[in-house]
């Protein structure tokens, strides 16, 4: 199979439907030709946008140690595909950063949208450093004036504000958090029905759309607002459970299954199927490395508890993976 089609198959960049249909072909030929594809796709999830020079060769014995022993030969003949893939996800995010640079007026805003498995880091004209989290994308100016310094948010992102006189707001579609200069991490994506505000320094207030002051809150505290309700909450919490993700590790404990799913689709760009509803509310203790392989998340979540899972491989889009409960012997 030729290296460029399939590279460009995975990442998105093969629209000819001709060469489409051959690689869907080639991946269904044989089972060796499906898990040279799986590998590569997780090679696809596994990898970030590049800050400056990036180390290839440490991405791929991160991935490396992972695999068993007998397929190191086969992973070998893969790192080049590692480089061309960290070569096209810097190009592409480029491109796509680009296109989304818009001109509204006399101000010019950008768009920056992190693709599913994908963390990307920011830096603004103040200063303020941005980890924008999976799934997720941040609207910005490319100066901001001189009263206010205002960004848009859908999804998760962390922020370390640069303190200045001038406020930093960042908008979602249900509210607005105001700062001066502060750490803190803000999940608002579209399809949640909670919008979470934890504060790991500074000063927080939380608004709401008319930017009506609705309450503050303290270092180590997190604000829940229900988008269905309106009501707000707070509550002391471990910060390092909500910000850990912009470091590659995802902590949970004691948390539902159903709230920790949507955030491992994200994070490996897969689908996860619910087959019995009933262990959605089945608890989970664990911590996730970002290159850790999902089969090894899989097996955890079926030793520890009461499920059982199947991977169905979908060569054109995301693998599905159902969840079902376990069948009494």
């Amino acid at each position: 199979m030729n290296q460029e089609k399939l590279i460009k198959y995975i990442t998105g960049n093969l629209t000819n439907p001709k060469e489409r249909e051959e690689i869907v072909s080639w991946i269904n030929d044989s089972k060796e030709n499906k898990q040279t594809f799986a590998e590569l796709k997780n090679i696809h999830a596994l990898s970030r946008k590049p800050q400056g020079k990036t180390d290839v060769e440490l991405e791929y014995l991160q991935f490396q140690k992972q695999l068993p022993r007998q397929n190191k030969t086969r992973v070998l003949h893969l790192l080049k595909y590692a480089a061309v893939f960290l070569l096209a996800f810097a190009s592409s995010w480029f491109i796509q950063y680009k296109l989304n640079n818009k001109d509204l007026g006399e101000v010019a805003m950008n768009e920056l949208t992190a693709p599913s498995g994908q963390i990307c880091e920011l830096k603004l004209s103040d200063g303020t450093k941005v980890w924008l989290n999976s799934e997720s994308t941040i609207s910005y100016p490319a100066n901001f004036d001189k009263s206010q310094r205002s960004v848009h948010l859908t999804g998760e992102a962390f922020f370390e504000v640069n303190k200045q006189n001038r406020p930093f707001v960042v908008s979602t579609q249900t509210m607005h958090v105001k700062v001066l200069g502060t750490s803190f991490n803000l999940e608002a994506y579209p399809e949640n029905r909670f919008v979470k505000t934890v504060l790991i320094e500074g000063r927080v207030e939380i608004q709401d759309q008319d930017q009506e002051k609705l309450t503050e809150i303290k270092p180590g505290e997190l604000a829940l607002l229900d988008t269905q309700t309106h009501e707000l909450s707070t509550s002391p919490v471990n910060t390092q459970a909500y910000s850990s993700w912009k470091e590659g590790v995802l902590s949970f404990s004691k948390e539902p299954l159903e709230t920790i799913i949507p955030k491992l689709e994200r994070w490996y760009n897969v689908q996860f199927v619910f087959k019995d509803q009933a262990i959605k509310k089945d608890e989970f203790t664990i911590t996730v490395l970002k290159q850790t392989p999902i089969e090894q998340i899989l097996q955890f979540l079926q030793f520890s508890g009461d499920i059982t899972y199947e991977v169905v491989e979908n060569p054109t889009g995301k693998n599905k993976i159902e969840l079902s409960k376990k069948k009494s012997l």
